[in-house]
């Protein structure tokens, strides 16, 4: 708000993130497949780096709303880096315990 968005805009640009984000966990899965997942994890985790000083140099709204995109897109790492938490967990661990 600092920046000059409104309430409405601020929800819109944090809605179309989301958006992207959907559009790349399956082709992120995939990627993941058949590159590696550390390789997709690692290269993707320094462009988040990145992508944070974005944030940070932002001068305006709409800076933040390209930010956000870019962010979106850049976490196509995710589904390896769940995969990689899902491997480490022993078989049968949480079943029946609540």
């Amino acid at each position: 708000m600092a920046l000059g968005g409104n309430e409405a805009s601020i929800g819109i640009v944090r809605a179309f993130e989301g958006f992207i984000f959907a559009l790349v966990v399956i082709p992120g899965g995939y990627i993941a497949d058949i590159y590696g997942r550390r390789k997709l994890i690692v290269r993707f985790t320094w462009l988040i780096v990145f992508t944070s000083l974005l944030y940070a140099l932002a001068p305006t709204w709409w800076f933040i709303a390209i930010a956000l995109a870019i962010d979106g897109l850049v976490r196509i790492y995710i589904p390896a880096l769940r995969a990689i938490f899902a491997d480490s967990i022993k078989p049968g661990y949480g079943v029946g315990q609540i």
